[in-house]
Order: C-alpha cells, then structure tokens, then sequence
C-alpha cells in the first residue's frame, strides 16, 4: 500500500532560525553534501512512497562504473532516446573525467545501452568551485542506442518555485520510491537552485539523478542532486536541485541528435 506525503515548510522555515535546513558548517562554511550513489549490493531499505505519476514508467536504475566500483543512480527519459540524470552520475564533481556508463534499467525490466560519446554536461560543471554554485549545472543528458516505448515528459523551462513535484528514485538501491513536496527558493544561493525538505533521510542514497515531477503538466523540473541536514533540527534534510534554461535545452538537443 502505498501512503500519500506532503512535505511543506514554507512558513515554519521563514519563521524559524535561519540557519535551520541550511547543511552542517565545515570550517565555518556551508558544506552541502552530493547525493551518494550506491554501491552494488547494499542492503535496502523501504520507505513510504507518494502515488507515483506516468513519468514513473520511465524512470529507471544507471549503472556507471567508478574506480572499478559498480554504482548506481537514477534516470529517467526526457525523450524517446534521450536520458536525464545528474552530472555527478557521469562526471566527476569540478573536472572532466567521466565514468564508464554499463547500462539503464527501465523500470518494468528494458535494457539500454548508452553510448559515452553522447553524454553531455553542462561546462561549468568542471569549472565552477563552489559546491553550492556548482548545483545548478548538476544534471546530464545521455543518449541510449535504442529508443524507449511511449511519450516521456520533456524538461519544464519557467518558474520553478511554490511548486508542488514528486521526486523518483530508487533509495539504497531498493524499489523505485515516490517523494512528495512542494519546491523553495534557496535562501542562500538563490535562482538558479530549488529545494525541497522533508524527514524522509533515508531517500538520499541511491536517489542522486532521479526527476523531480510536476503534479501540473507532468514536465521534469529538476533533478536530485545535492542534500543537508539541518544545523539545528536533524530530523530534516533539504534536497536540492538545478533549474533549466535554455542552455539545457540546447544540450539536450546534442544528445538527441548525437551520431552513435
């Protein structure tokens, strides 16, 4: 049975410390954490899951290869060939070395192959140093060799807050679990960042790459990137996640009409 969740903060979080649902202070400064991607084989862990949206059916498991380490994240199609997940799937954080991609798993079972010729990254992700800033440019689009059955979602363009969205993925590697919450602003770096806070901590692992859903129209608003755990209250983390613009959309036109 599934258990339906909404996760709002809006006036709570204006009212309290500033500093609550902001990360953990390193040296003094914020320290925002990369979603972690999962080690092949970990234990799962179940966790209550929202009604899930159509855009589920293309939302499935990538299999990259790290140091010779098995490892997964989420993704999901954007269109008929074209996959979208975050560039810490693919990328190492402030570089260009890319990781070997083995293989996406649609949920349901289908089977795509991704040719590392047609993963693109935004620039500014091996360039930008602050871990904050370095957020907006965190997603990917990679081209599978065959097309997928049916009409995913497309990216949404346009404002991203006071939104209401159900983020996918699969935690700890575990089934694929649906997160219900409406999106912030980040009141310390604001656009182009979004945000969404909830208690539900173990969602982190496993998650990084998975869409964030519209509840309205169904388009893909961003994607799980990057979390922290309040300073104050720890029975809550913010996930946050890049917005798109037009420079997205010129990336994703690459890898769908990239040459395989």
């Amino acid at each position: 049975m599934t258990m339906v969740m909404r996760t709002c903060a809006c006036v709570a979080f204006l009212l309290l410390h500033p500093l609550l649902g902001a990360p953990a202070f390193s040296q003094g400064q914020p320290e925002p954490t990369p979603l972690p991607l999962l080690n092949a084989g970990e234990p799962i862990e179940d966790l209550p899951s929202t009604m899930f949206p159509p855009t589920s059916a293309f939302v499935g498991k990538l299999e990259v290869t790290i140091n010779n380490i098995p490892r997964r994240c989420t993704a999901t199609f954007i269109d008929s060939n074209v996959l979208l997940t975050a560039a810490h799937c693919v990328q190492e954080n402030g570089t260009t070395t890319r990781y070997p991609i083995v293989k996406f798993t649609q949920e349901g079972g289908g089977v795509f192959n991704v040719n590392s010729k047609c993963v693109y990254v935004p620039s500014e992700w091996a360039q930008v140093t602050d871990k904050y800033f370095r957020i907006r440019h965190d997603y990917a689009f990679l081209k599978t060799a065959t097309a997928v059955t049916g009409n995913p979602k497309d990216i949404f363009i346009g404002n991203a807050y006071r939104t209401w969205v159900t983020l996918l993925g699969y935690p700890a590697g575990g089934v694929l679990t649906a997160l219900s919450a409406e999106t912030q602003e980040d009141v310390l770096h604001p656009d182009p960042l979004v945000s969404v806070r909830t208690p539900q901590l173990a969602f982190a692992e496993g998650t990084s790459g998975g869409p964030w859903v519209r509840d309205s129209g169904g388009q893909i608003l961003s994607v799980n990137s990057t979390f922290a755990i309040g300073v104050y209250d720890k029975t809550y983390m913010r996930i946050y996640g890049p917005t798109f613009d037009q420079s997205a959309v010129v990336l994703r036109n690459n890898a769908k009409n990239c040459t395989l």
